[in-house]
């Protein structure tokens, strides 16, 4: 059944080609994007969405020389909507190809490529959401292998959702960058995201988030081992109204206190609190 749909996959490539190969009446080249553009679809159906269940048993080079032409028809097709004004609909197969490479070919380098591609087409058409989730998508992609790799993608995905305004919905991509960082003690590029996030919170008014924030930074500060900027920090959040009287605040200058008094058990007591263990199972 599998070797039915390769069949008809590498027919609808060539049906494809055809169609852009297309010569008018004077033998100049015109090519029918239209057609085209549905037999690239075809074809990246037949070699890869169809083919899914019957290529579990098949061996792993039919495998890979199949979702090979899946992507190669998705990216085909893309070009053809995006020449036929159909941005959006080209930024889909873009997008559809980097998830191929990613998950069957285990080509990252391509995949990111795509995912890059594709955020640059949605961005045209007006989606930055999308645009932005492709970019997390492929700092997702890489954070098993390279984890620097990855933190670019989630700069650059956090960077649409600040230029696009659409702060509200890039809270969780902030967060989800930060942990990874921590994770990882990228704590330098760690703060610099919180720093970003704390603007944001604050763009939108969301102060009980931002004051979490405050302490989110407080523990990457802690794990940096930097306890001259950790005092600068807490000056700093004291001039936003609100939240010297937060329970963070109260928090914050308890574990300055310990630093400062080299109070090892004040510190562990304070390690103890709810909203310090919470943080540290979201962050840490």
């Amino acid at each position: 059944m599998q070797e039915t749909h390769i069949r008809n996959g590498i027919e609808s490539m060539g049906a494809g080609e055809k169609a852009l190969n297309k010569k008018s009446f004077f033998g100049g080249k015109k090519p029918d994007l239209d057609t085209a553009s549905a037999a690239f679809d075809a074809a990246g159906i037949f070699t890869a969405m169809r083919c899914t269940n019957f290529f579990l048993v098949a061996n792993s080079f039919k495998l890979g020389k199949s979702y090979d032409q899946a992507v190669e028809a998705l990216l085909k097709s893309s070009d053809c909507h995006s020449q036929l004004g159909s941005v959006y609909t080209a930024a889909g197969k873009m997008e559809a190809a980097a998830l191929i490479c990613m998950q069957h070919l285990k080509n990252l380098k391509d995949g990111a490529e795509y995912y890059r591609k594709a955020s640059y087409l949605y961005q045209t058409h007006g989606s930055a959401d999308r645009a932005a989730e492709c970019l997390e998508k492929a700092a997702k992609g890489y954070e098993s292998v390279d984890v620097d790799q990855a933190i670019e993608f989630y700069f650059q995905s956090t960077q649409i959702y600040e230029n696009e305004d659409k702060l509200r919905t890039g809270v969780d991509v902030f967060k989800r960058g930060i942990s990874l960082m921590v994770r990882n003690k990228r704590y330098e590029k760690a703060l610099e995201m919180s720093s970003k996030l704390g603007d944001v919170l604050m763009a939108i008014d969301n102060k009980n988030g931002f004051f979490k924030n405050c302490l989110q930074i407080c523990l990457i500060l802690i794990a940096y081992g930097d306890e001259v900027e950790l005092s600068k920090k807490f000056n700093q959040f004291s001039n936003v109204p609100g939240f010297l009287e937060s329970e963070e605040a109260r928090i914050y200058q308890t574990i300055l206190d310990s630093f400062e008094n080299h109070d090892e058990e004040l510190f562990n007591s304070c390690m103890k609190n709810r909203m310090i263990t919470f943080l540290d199972n979201e962050v840490f």
